[in-house]
């Protein structure tokens, strides 16, 4: 009950009452303290972990101590964890493999991730997704979009997932027209139908490369109503490149929805692009528009990344 909520000392004061614990109220007690971004107990906890239940940990268990490091940046209990799996024969379980692949990208040795992926027997679309995002994550979007092409040539077939983060790598990377292709491939060739997500992917990769007019066209045909990372993709994009043109029109969006759904910091970033460039006019504008909607705007707001 404590570790569903935010009661994580109340969670380990009744963990360090129990007389015996077995190893699911060790590995849930871990994951408190990892949601709860207490990492120095989560640390130390890992190790208590590691060595009451060496010889029995479970993948469920390994998973869990893994994402620990992850979250925590801990590489070198990462690297432990990896030691024991391969002892205990965990690394044909593509969910630890993931894991590890995982933990190794976040920690920025996109290196071991490579490695420990080329060695496993079994891939699943897991297992490849994980890579995709590890080396999208590192700012490697050619191999991003080379393992995507590599898995179709052999047979796996990408998912929603897969094209999140592939398109991701390409935005970060600044591949526009590989990640454009790779877009109509989806759901062309794949038949895969667009999520929120993939739009959002295709409005940061259009935005970022300066062509603000075609990014804010892609939001305006999307089907499904753009959330807020959609808008704070383009409103970014439109300051970067002082453009107040794109910047209005969205901000005449934004006045007809509910700010519950869009956020109504971006119409503080509004306001920030006007004063980026000059337009007192404007900025005043959006300030009384604020104003009138008993909201402030916080002098160091930004969604300039």
């Amino acid at each position: 009950m404590y570790t569903s909520g935010n009661f994580i000392d109340e969670a380990y004061g009744v963990f360090n009452e129990m007389v015996v614990k077995d190893m699911v109220a060790w590995t849930l007690m871990l994951k408190a303290f990892s949601s709860g971004q207490y990492w120095s107990k989560a640390v130390q906890h890992l190790r208590e972990l590691m060595r009451v239940y060496y010889m029995s940990l479970d993948s469920t268990a390994l998973v869990s101590m893994i994402s620990c490091c992850k979250r925590s940046g801990a590489l070198p209990q990462g690297r432990l964890i990896h030691a024991l799996v391969v002892k205990r024969g965990f690394n044909k379980d593509v969910f630890v493999g993931s894991a590890l692949i995982s933990m190794y990208a976040s920690c920025g040795d996109s290196g071991s991730a490579k490695k420990y992926f080329s060695r496993m027997e079994m891939k699943d679309i897991t297992c490849w997704n994980a890579m995709i995002r590890a080396v999208g994550v590192n700012g490697n979007g050619s191999d991003a979009v080379r393992l995507l092409w590599r898995m179709d040539d052999l047979g796996v077939n990408p998912n929603e997932s897969t094209f999140v983060s592939v398109l991701s790598a390409c935005s970060h990377a600044g591949m526009v027209d590989e990640g454009i292709q790779i877009f109509h491939f989806m759901v062309k060739r794949r038949g895969i139908v667009p999520n929120k997500q993939h739009y959002a992917c295709v409005v940061d990769l259009l935005g970022r490369s300066g062509r603000l007019d075609e990014a804010h066209l892609v939001m305006a045909k999307m089907p499904l109503l753009p959330h807020s990372g959609v808008y704070g993709a383009l409103l970014s994009a439109c300051r970067v490149y002082g453009n107040t043109k794109v910047g209005a029109e969205i901000y005449q969006q934004l006045l007809t929805l509910d700010l519950t759904v869009t956020g109504a910091g971006h119409l503080c970033s509004v306001s920030n692009l006007y004063s980026s460039v000059g337009d007192w006019e404007g900025t005043e504008m959006s300030h009384a528009v604020l104003r009138s909607k008993g909201m402030k705007k916080d002098p160091g707001y930004s969604l300039v990344e």
